[in-house]
């Protein structure tokens, strides 16, 4: 790769992959309380659950309609989508429901009263309920057979109009309460959009613009400054949504400097990884930094955590991707 004049992908987006992972383990930092500043710090941290998911819809047809390949038949889709994730789903689903039980054994004296129940077992395999983030696996992958089904049904019809289409299930996700409005709603939502954008055109000022990097990042904080200016008035939902979607508009047209290559592929290649993994960091060093500093905690305990569980979830996966038949769960 780094002998070809121009990658063969969008290395950015690999990178932008990277980051939301990164910002996806402050989502389950087990810190709290938290000072004003450090609770700012993380107030950007659910934004990576859109643009994750965004990244997601934006991919989901752009390959191949940039290489001018057929439209995929839905059953196709269907059971290559369902080859890629649902073997990582029930992975980890495995690993989780394994660890919780020990867990139980170690810190309570036995089993929770929950898992003696058929009921948590049938959410553990269809709602990800054997741990906190595994429900973004398997809602990704409802939503993409939805979307995939969707665009069979009307057509490619204008960006605007998917863009348009995921605004209106994140309003609804934000008018509503309960798991469905919090988690696949809001989920689809920017799945949805994420597709719409990839069929956007882009104008000339914005390739002229994104080109220079420094003038993305000039963009980049306009965007989180405006976040944080409409923190109050408008549900924090539509606010994440709305970065996410500024974040991927840039990223997806900024041409990566050649020395960040090599980091914009590792990032790519091992945020799935950080995204499983993490949660085994979590609990544990969460509770060697409540062991050290006092409460509320400030930014620094705050950074300490967050950097300190990403970059040994860095590190498992680093050494999963070493092993025959487990490295496609990671990457």
């Amino acid at each position: 790769m780094m002998n070809e004049e121009r990658p063969s992908r969008n290395l950015t987006l690999d990178l932008l992959r990277g980051v939301a992972a990164l910002g996806i383990v402050g989502c389950h930092l087990a810190l709290a309380p938290l000072t004003h500043n450090a609770t700012l710090a993380r107030s950007l941290c659910d934004m990576n659950v859109c643009l994750f998911a965004a990244l997601s819809g934006y991919f989901l047809f752009w390959g191949k309609t940039r290489e001018g390949l057929p439209e995929e038949s839905f059953s196709h889709y269907f059971v290559r989508r369902g080859l890629r994730l649902l073997p990582v789903y029930a992975f980890w689903t495995i690993v989780y429901l394994a660890l919780g039980m020990v867990f139980d054994f170690v810190f309570q004296g036995g089993l929770d009263p929950k898992r003696l129940t058929g009921i948590f077992y049938v959410k553990a395999l269809f709602l990800g309920d054997s741990a906190t983030h595994l429900w973004f696996v398997i809602c990704l992958f409802y939503s993409q057979i939805l979307l995939k089904a969707l665009t069979l049904s009307v057509g490619r019809k204008s960006g605007c109009l998917w863009i348009g289409m995921g605004l209106l299930l994140i309003a609804l996700s934000a008018m509503s309460s309960g798991w469905c409005a919090r988690y696949p709603i809001r989920l689809g939502g920017a799945l949805i959009a994420g597709y719409g954008l990839s069929q956007m055109p882009v104008m000339v000022f914005e390739r002229k613009m994104f080109a220079n990097v420094f003038a993305s990042l000039a963009l980049l904080l306009l965007g989180v400054a405006c976040h944080y200016v409409l923190s109050g008035i408008v549900h924090v939902f539509i606010r994440d949504w709305v970065l996410a979607l500024i974040v991927l508009r840039i990223a997806s047209n900024v041409n990566l400097p050649r020395r960040l290559w090599g980091m914009a592929d590792f990032a790519g290649k091992t945020s799935l990884g950080v995204f499983c993994v993490h949660p085994l960091f979590a609990a544990i060093l969460g509770l060697l930094i409540r062991r050290v500093f006092p409460s509320p905690y400030g930014c620094f305990p705050l950074f300490l955590d967050w950097g300190s569980i990403w970059l040994a979830s860095i590190v498992m996966t680093c050494l999963l991707l070493r092993l025959p038949h487990v490295n496609r769960m990671v990457k």
